[in-house]
């Protein structure tokens, strides 16, 4: 079957992955690989129909690199937003849960919070820095909070851009490195520590699996959502100890 229609052609692979999770052993290929589409493709497309029928708020960014099979999968077929709308899933079930008061106890991941700031911020918060009693956001899976406190009973709001992310940055490693510069475009803070004067490059990223600068080796995020990283992290579980970038 020729499809000569983009959409269509897309609507088809769509269809096609499908079809390959209900029946896999009776899959066939051969339409599928005259539009240059190969089974690897669809294993890959396949995964991401099961993790946005679990978690719809997902983006492009949470599949990996920009060189990673899922991002190249997610790209033939003409980007996320062609999968949720064909799954049927999307963002109107959060952003109308998030529209009112949450009346029984939820805890939801940090990357579903920094989704839905503005609502949560507008219907959500007990007090400017603290989130009501029935919700809270979970950080690497076990940790549960509802506001953060840097010091001396000084509170902020978690984290939910960031913007957030470099206020805290600044604010906790003022004691001991002076600010130079903050690239916002790549999110890279200078410092300079101020015994010896020495300048140190630092990556900003709410969740360390959105570092994308190799060469930058330290980083700062407020949850460490990997297993294994080159670059020195520091997330939120251990931002008030003791930073020092040697």
């Amino acid at each position: 079957m020729m499809h000569t229609n983009k959409d269509e052609r897309i609507k088809y692979v769509l269809q096609s992955v499908t079809h390959f999770l209900e029946c896999s052993e009776e899959f066939n290929l051969v339409s599928l690989e005259m539009l240059g589409i190969n089974l690897d493709i669809i294993k890959s497309l396949a995964e991401i129909f099961i993790e946005l029928e679990t978690a719809p708020y997902l983006n492009t960014t949470d599949f990996g690199s920009e060189n990673s099979k899922q991002r190249k999968s997610i790209e033939i077929v003409g980007g996320i937003n062609n999968i949720k709308n064909y799954l049927g899933v999307g963002n109107d079930l959060f952003s109308e849960m998030f529209s009112s008061k949450i009346s029984t106890d939820i805890s939801i991941p940090l990357y579903l919070y920094s989704s839905y700031g503005p609502e949560i911020s507008d219907n959500q918060m007990r007090d400017q820095c603290t989130l009501d009693d029935k919700i809270s956001v979970e950080i690497e899976g076990h940790h549960k909070i509802n506001t953060v406190e840097l010091a001396d009973c000084t509170y902020v709001a978690i984290p939910k851009t960031l913007d957030d992310v470099l206020f805290i940055a600044r604010y906790l490693l003022s004691h001991e490195y002076r600010f130079l510069n903050y690239d916002e475009n790549e999110s890279i803070l200078t410092v300079e520590q101020l015994i010896d004067r020495k300048q140190i490059e630092i990556e900003l990223r709410l969740l360390a699996s959105h570092f994308k600068h190799t060469k930058i080796t330290r980083g700062i995020c407020i949850e460490n959502d990997i297993s294994f990283s080159r670059k020195e992290i520091i997330n939120l579980s251990r931002l008030f100890g003791n930073i020092n970038y040697k």
